[in-house]
């Protein structure tokens, strides 16, 4: 794709995690800024949800293209990674870590060594101990500071976000497809845990603020971001508030059907 008129002076991201669910919200924000878009993906990967912004994303193959013989030809403002794996689809580690922190890494280490400017990563608040999700995480982080004097860094620790179409598996969205679609049992935990509920648009928001700080407003090294509401409920707060809104008298929920999660953390810090 040629750069039109508009985009000649527009920044240039490199954007990984596009066709995901936090990904293809940053992405049309990008698009409607106006910003010039590469994407990595996989061959395999579905990108119909970006079928209709598609003329204006460059698409970059995962499996074939060398990172740093790319970031040496193009010039690439910011890396936006997006793409993450919360380790629910498998048991074994290796696919989740392998998503969150070796494909980071490898784009890490490459921009780092060519004229990348800036890396922006989405982290989670979750502390390393709860799953191999977070320690996958947190994990890339301490690699960060490897690369602390060689390239600006802007780590986005996210909350609990949510929004329309995200995917099943997780937690709001299986909740509140239970109650519309009127289930007649919801097996949890005892709701204890505190969170802090995010809107998905709210977390584009921020980013969007973030990413149009000029650049030299940021020291080179990491500077961390925590996004979420400030305001924290517990998941049985959270849930029952969810049932009244949606006016569901049916579905039973059924609070400590389910064990606490090993390491679970009860409050965020």
């Amino acid at each position: 794709m040629e750069r039109n008129s508009t985009q000649l002076n527009a920044k240039t991201f490199f954007v990984t995690g596009a066709t995901g669910y936090l990904g293809g919200y940053i992405t049309r924000h990008l698009v409607r800024s106006g910003a010039y878009l590469f994407c990595l993906r996989r061959k395999s990967s579905d990108i119909s949800c970006l079928r209709d912004i598609e003329h204006r994303i460059n698409w970059v193959c995962s499996e074939t293209t060398d990172l740093h013989d790319f970031f040496q030809r193009q010039k690439i403002d910011a890396i936006v990674h997006c793409s993450t794996n919360y380790g629910k689809e498998t048991n074994s580690p290796i696919v989740t870590v392998d998503a969150n922190l070796i494909l980071p890494l490898r784009l890490l280490h490459a921009a780092a060594s060519t004229s990348v400017k800036c890396f922006v990563n989405f982290d989670t608040v979750l502390d390393k101990r709860v799953n191999h999700y977070s320690l996958s995480k947190k994990q890339f982080l301490e690699w960060c500071e490897v690369y602390t004097q060689k390239i600006k860094f802007i780590n986005i620790k996210l909350h609990h976000f949510f929004g329309p179409f995200d995917d099943l598996s997780k937690f709001t969205a299986f909740i509140i497809d239970g109650l519309l679609t009127q289930k007649e049992r919801i097996k949890l935990t005892s709701g204890k845990q505190k969170r802090d509920f995010i809107y998905i648009e709210d977390v584009v928001d921020a980013f969007g603020k973030i990413i149009s700080t000029p650049a030299d407003a940021f020291p080179i090294g990491v500077s961390n971001f925590e996004v979420g509401t400030g305001t924290t409920v517990s998941i049985r707060e959270f849930v029952e508030l969810a049932k009244d809104l949606s006016e569901n008298k049916c579905t039973k929920l059924d609070f400590g059907a389910l064990p606490e999660r090993e390491n679970e953390v009860y409050s965020p810090k």
